[in-house]
C-alpha cells in the first residue's frame, strides 16, 4: 500500500527532527521514493570509528521507529554524505525488522546485517 503524501511528509520531518536533535550530525536529509523506500543522507559530526558506528545506530533506530508507526514503509537506504556528495551507503531491508519489540540479539544482528551492505561511493 502506498504511503500518502502527508504520511511521507510526517516521516521525513520526524526522521530529520530526531536525527538533528541527537546532536550527532552536521547534515541530515531524508526522502521517500515512489516505492515507499526511505532514503537518509547524513554526515556525522565526528568521523572516528566509534562515532561513525554510533551515528549509524541512531539512523537505524530512527528507521525502526518509522516501521513501527508506518508498517507500509519499505526498505531504507542510508547514505553517508550529502545528496550532492555521497561517500558510502548502507541498506536496511524492511524484512530484517520484526514487528514489535526487538531483543538485544535482534538489534545486534540487524546492525551487523546493515554494516555488511556497505558500498563505497567515493
Amino acid at each position: 500500500m502506498a504511503l500518502s503524501d502527508s504520511d511521507k511528509a510526517v516521516i521525513k520531518l520526524t526522521v530529520s527532527t530526531a536525527l538533528d536533535g541527537s546532536g550527532n550530525f552536521s547534515y541530515v536529509k531524508s526522502e521517500i521514493d515512489d516505492e515507499n523506500n526511505l532514503e537518509i543522507w547524513y554526515v556525522p559530526k565526528n568521523t572516528d570509528s566509534n562515532a561513525t558506528v554510533s551515528a549509524l545506530g541512531v539512523v537505524i533506530g530512527s528507521y525502526i521507529g518509522v516501521t513501527g508507526s508506518y508498517p507500509d514503509i519499505s526498505d531504507a537506504y542510508i547514505i553517508i554524505g550529502t545528496q550532492e556528495d555521497e561517500k558510502g551507503s548502507f541498506s536496511c531491508l524492511r524484512s530484517w525488522i520484526p514487528n514489535g519489540e526487538m531483543t538485544d540479539g535482534e538489534l545486534t544482528t540487524l546492525v551487523l546485517n546493515v554494516l555488511g551492505t556497505f558500498k563505497d561511493l567515493s
